[in-house]
């Protein structure tokens, strides 16, 4: 069950890793929550999103701008792959093992993949890749509804049929043009 609490408190229950510097976003995230407003997620969700935009930070040398930008793709269903050889499809198993489900779903993944759910993420996808060379890459992907119950199964398969429609990939905060087909790659390409 999913308790209520304030922004403050809520870091208090957040775990810090020594390979992540969340200074900075814990700042930005209680910058954006109004004293007033009661947010929903888990600790468990928010140390998920610390540890994606950690990874976005170590693989994008260029700044916070443009883990900003990636960022706010994947917020919209954009679809990133890492060019990491699976390290962090690993690094994700390990860390949330507890916490995330076998998936099945219409990406393709040479092992399988996994979901990882919360009241504010919906549902992220991750697997990993592999090219026609053997170049392996984990990917994720944010999607607008889970498919855990059948309401939200009904919605997943309409999100499907407009993004089949759109081309575009439906996430939980708006669209992308970043697809399957077309991913954002972080890191060695």
């Amino acid at each position: 069950m999913v308790r209520k609490t304030r922004a403050p408190s809520f870091f208090k229950e957040t775990k810090y890793t020594p390979d992540i510097d969340y200074r900075n976003m814990e700042h930005s995230i209680r910058t954006l929550v109004n004293d007033d407003v009661q947010i929903e997620p888990s600790s468990v969700e928010i140390n998920f999103v610390f540890r994606l935009i950690g990874k976005l930070r170590i693989d994008f040398e260029h700044g916070p701008l443009i883990t900003k930008e990636v960022l706010e793709e994947m917020l919209k269903g954009g679809h990133i792959k890492f060019g990491d050889g699976g390290l962090f499809y690993d690094e994700l198993i390990k860390a949330f093992n507890s916490n995330i489900e076998k998936r099945y779903s219409s990406h393709k993944s040479c092992v399988q993949q996994y979901s990882f759910s919360g009241p504010l993420l919906k549902e992220v996808l991750f697997g990993v890749s592999e090219d026609k060379n053997g170049n392996k890459k984990t990917w994720i992907q944010f999607e607008k509804h889970n498919t855990k119950t059948l309401i939200n199964l009904i919605l997943h398969m309409l999100d499907y049929i407009v993004h089949k429609w759109t081309g575009k990939n439906i996430g939980p905060y708006g669209s992308s043009d970043y697809t399957e087909h077309n991913p954002i790659v972080v890191g060695p390409t």
